[in-house]
């Protein structure tokens, strides 16, 4: 071999490897880019899903900020079916619903409204169903628990009686909501849709907080037609004897109205589990007294529970309640306090609209503070009102006390050194050396025996 043709066959080779080199690297870049493709790709399914799920919640709270409000005008059984047939149907994305009520004296559940099936399904099953009967419906009354049946097949092995129904209405998904007083089931809301659903807790927060109102409607309805036994009802749904029990807090409520022969006032309280491990705690305050107070409170209050069960935290669910305030309620004007407690964490976020501020005592300290730095305008007169939310960790032991102006302003009496007796109160306040916290005993020190506006406390023990 020439010297020349060894040089021809090593840049021969030169090139080969260069060859060689550059394909590898085009090779690696091809698939980084195939990658960062699918990366993309992936991305922007989640960027869409996030703003659909954005979309179906913002949808969501317009229409239940809509069902209320229609809502609070119905007065039979029948305007609140038709009022859950305009809203609730394409929120939900549902092909049907029906709402139905207990005829204890029949033993059977009967439809008041049924919308969107079929006409040849409406009349076979328009007669109702008997309470022993076995249905999504009738289970869902008689256990007091939603049913829920995501596929037609789980529907049909469950209740196989019920198989004519289920084709008959096309009914996919189905579920039954009941409709509680008191803890007592009286009806249920029933959905159908005709693709499977998740029936995830999205939706079922969103079903949740439907039946909520409607049985709230419901009950104020059923005794439209005696004035005073419909609002000692509504106050006593609102206000029940003894507070929801939830872990990690020690709680106590008490409500005192001006007037002790018919107690109907506007002051109200509300404490709620919700889902994550974290609670809802308000008081409210209603401008008047009489039967009118008592709706608005009972409407605000059933509001205030859906929003805070939708997610809402405090500032965003009062921004929420002063539109529903403005164009919904009688008097247009309240008052509230909201707190949201996050047991995972152990934070309280809260916010004020025109409330007095909440009191907060430290258990390490005995040092009680106002809750004054979260707050906006009362509800209802300013149509685009804002509010600010603040939060603070809490310590096991720490106490939060809740309560109208009731407690700290009279005749003789001003707001500001009310409220200033008020915090010596709760600092010389020994809960610790009680079994559990006694609100009535904090409204005998505070109150005074002839007063002129409701009293109403809410006392929480946080345990951490």
């Amino acid at each position: 071999m020439t010297p020349q043709t060894a040089g021809d066959h090593h840049d021969r080779a030169d090139e080969r490897e260069l060859i060689g080199t550059l394909t590898q690297e085009n090779s690696l870049l091809s698939r980084r880019l195939e990658r960062e493709r699918r990366i993309r790709h992936e991305a922007e399914e989640i960027a869409e899903k996030g703003l659909r799920d954005l979309y179906h919640r913002q949808k969501r709270l317009e229409m239940l900020s809509a069902l209320a409000q229609q809502l609070s005008a119905a007065l039979t059984p029948q305007d609140i079916g038709t009022a859950l047939s305009e809203h609730v149907l394409n929120a939900a994305g549902a092909t049907a619903l029906s709402l139905g009520l207990v005829d204890s004296a029949r033993g059977r559940l009967e439809w008041v409204t049924a919308a969107g099936f079929a006409p040849g399904a409406i009349e076979e099953f328009a007669g109702g169903l008997g309470l022993n009967e076995q249905s999504v419906s009738t289970d869902a009354v008689r256990s007091g628990r939603p049913i829920a049946m995501r596929t037609s097949t789980e529907h049909e092995q469950t209740y196989p009686e019920q198989e004519l129904w289920s084709r008959r209405t096309g009914a996919e998904s189905t579920v039954g909501w009941p409709l509680t007083a008191g803890g007592t089931p009286f009806g249920v809301l029933l959905l159908v849709w005709a693709e499977p659903q998740p029936l995830d807790i999205a939706q079922r927060t969103f079903i949740s907080a439907v039946a909520t109102m409607v049985s709230q409607s419901l009950v104020r309805a059923r005794f439209y037609s005696d004035e005073n036994a419909r609002a000692a009802v509504l106050q006593a749904a609102v206000l029940p004897d003894s507070p929801t029990q939830i872990s990690g807090l020690d709680i106590c409520v008490t409500y005192e109205p001006a007037d002790a022969s018919h107690g109907l006032g506007g002051d109200w309280y509300d404490v709620m589990p919700l889902p994550g491990k974290r609670a809802y705690i308000a008081v409210g305050d209603v401008v008047g007294h009489g039967l009118s107070a008592v709706e608005d409170m009972a409407q605000l209050r059933a509001a205030g529970r859906a929003l805070a069960h939708h997610g809402l935290l405090p500032a965003a669910l009062l921004a929420e309640l002063n539109g529903f305030t403005r164009d919904a309620s009688h008097g247009k004007f309240a008052t509230m306090a909201v707190a949201i407690f996050d047991q995972n964490n152990g934070s309280l976020a809260y916010c004020t609209a025109g409330h007095p501020p909440p009191l907060f005592r430290r258990a390490a300290t005995g040092e009680v503070s106002r809750l004054a730095d979260a707050h906006g305008p009362v509800l209802g007169p300013l149509r685009d009102a804002a509010y600010t939310e603040s939060a603070l960790r809490v310590g096991s032991g720490d106490i939060m006390v809740m309560y109208t102006d009731g407690l700290v302003e009279g005749r003789n009496l001003d707001i500001e050194t009310g409220i200033g007796e008020a915090e010596r109160t709760v600092a010389d306040w020994n809960p610790v050396a009680e079994t559990g916290l006694n609100c009535a005993l904090l409204t005998e020190l505070l109150s005074t025996r002839h007063r002129a506006d409701d009293v109403c406390v809410t006392a929480v023990r946080f345990i951490v």
